[in-house]
């Protein structure tokens, strides 16, 4: 505001500032810049909403056409046409999504300042929210189109199912030898149930190597 010397008419004068214009800018730069470092609470939280935005369009598996484009306008307009698509499949066929969507809709229009008119209120809580569900549906496309990326160039989907499981069960056998046989009697007494839980929810971590 150092610059601010008039409004409707009426003219104003700084008599003195503190912090200084100097100051408060660097402090705003720092609120910017550092946000994230002093409130990573907000990136958890923010990461949850995101994820229940995406959640219905995971995974997407037929990402060739973004790619197959032989300039980059190209691959942005089909990249684009695809997050259209996806938003699209969020409104008609989207539970779990459309729900999250809907949440963050309401939430954004309350947070709009009651002195506004009922019908601006609606419009910046629209925008808001549908600044948020278009990121979420950016991001998700980025990540599976970096998963994507690793498949053709043979870094993913090279190993099958249950590849983490396999790995753990190596690395078990190598640093934590079991001479009594105990894990074997575990599994027994628990009707195999002590293998098959971990392998199962690790399993949750194979969707890129089978994709």
């Amino acid at each position: 505001f150092s610059g601010f010397r008039k409004f409707y008419g009426t003219s104003y004068e700084m008599k003195a500032a503190y912090p200084s214009c100097e100051d408060s800018s660097n402090i705003a730069l720092g609120n910017i810049l550092k946000f994230r470092k002093k409130n990573w609470q907000f990136d958890f939280i923010g990461g949850i909403i995101y994820f229940v935005l995406a959640f219905s369009m995971f995974p997407q598996c037929q990402l060739n056409h973004i790619l197959r484009e032989d300039s980059f306008s190209g691959h942005l307009k089909s990249f684009f046409s695809t997050v259209l698509d996806a938003l699209l499949y969020v409104l008609e066929n989207s539970y779990v999504s459309l729900a999250g969507a809907l949440v963050l809709l309401i939430a954004a229009i309350c947070f709009v300042p009651s002195k506004v008119s009922r019908k601006k209120r609606v419009i910046i809580g629209f925008i808001h929210a549908f600044s948020h569900v278009s990121a979420a549906l950016i991001l998700m496309l980025l990540l599976e189109l970096g998963v994507e990326m690793c498949i053709r160039h043979k870094l993913l989907a090279t190993s099958g199912y249950h590849t983490l499981y396999k790995w753990y069960r190596q690395m078990e056998m190598e640093h934590f030898p079991d001479p009594t046989g105990l894990r074997a009697r575990i599994e027994q007494w628990t009707f195999g149930l002590y293998p098959a839980c971990i392998k199962y929810l690790m399993s949750a971590f194979d969707v890129p190597e089978v994709g």
